[in-house]
């Protein structure tokens, strides 16, 4: 499945740098050394329960889009992975590379989105509270 993966990614040539770890506390470190803008999460992966790979990854790496590519066709677990901060559940033998193309693509302009916003709303937090000072000391 890896195999297959790492060959859809591939493809089209130069599109996509990607890194193949194996288990989270591998996945972990690659991150704290380089930015990435997308996971593609397998909850199989050793050394994590299931959902518990989401929850390390939205804790430390928030603003990183994440995928899962399961191989588990199971509706709860897909809606469970998408509220702990998925932004997407794809089945591995359903996925096809364009699919999968797609998604990381979808995924990555949703993150940059939600940090643009992010980024605006604190700078528009600050700029009121700003002029809220200036009108209560000039009353």
């Amino acid at each position: 499945d890896a195999d297959r993966t790492m060959a859809a990614l591939a493809e089209p040539a130069g599109r996509f740098r990607v890194r193949r770890v194996r288990s989270l506390p591998d996945a972990l470190a690659l991150l704290a050394t380089q930015p990435f803008d997308c996971v593609l999460a397998d909850l199989s992966l050793p050394h994590a329960d299931d959902l518990q790979i989401l929850d390390v990854l939205r804790e430390r790496y928030g603003d990183t889009a994440v995928l899962v590519l399961s191989g588990r066709d199971e509706a709860q677990l897909a809606v469970q992975a998408i509220q702990r901060g998925a932004d997407d559940y794809l089945l591995k033998r359903e996925t096809s590379p364009r699919q999968l193309h797609q998604s990381i693509a979808h995924a990555v302009e949703r993150r940059a989105s939600r940090v643009a916003l992010r980024r605006v709303s604190a700078r528009a937090a600050t700029v009121m509270a700003a002029l809220a000072d200036r009108v209560i000391g000039a009353a």
